[in-house]
């Protein structure tokens, strides 16, 4: 039950910060204009100037680490209180942990290949 819940908390994080189905972008890409956007180092470059807490709400649909953080505790929750879960609290810090975890991993997978790609396009077998 604990592998189930740390993979549907990575699964759910993922769709909501990163997938492109069009129920769950079209909130997110909402919520970024109306908060404002961010380039890749974090610098807050458009959208409306909120203060921190509309930074923080932008900032939090895109990052992975933090979204799993919600995520998770709702899951958690949910999962503990129906069928019941060996120390939720522990169980909820795992998954948070192991969606970063993969969230990083897949990153690098993607850079990986976007950097292949890349290559294969230099030589012209592309």
């Amino acid at each position: 039950m604990v592998l189930l819940t740390m993979l549907a908390v990575h699964r759910v994080t993922r769709l909501v910060v990163a997938d492109e189905f069009p129920p769950v972008r079209a909130p997110r890409e909402a919520i970024q204009d109306w908060f404002g956007e961010y380039d890749s180092r974090g610098n807050l470059v458009g959208g409306r100037r909120l203060g921190g807490f509309g930074r923080s709400v932008a900032y939090l649909v895109t990052c992975p680490w933090c979204m799993s953080v919600w995520v998770g505790g709702g899951i958690v929750w949910a999962v503990d209180h129906w069928h019941g879960l060996p120390v939720p609290f522990l169980v909820w810090a795992a998954a948070s942990s192991f969606t970063g975890w993969a969230a990083a991993v897949e990153a690098a997978a993607d850079q990986q290949h976007d950097l292949r790609e890349h290559q294969l396009e230099e030589k012209g077998l592309r």
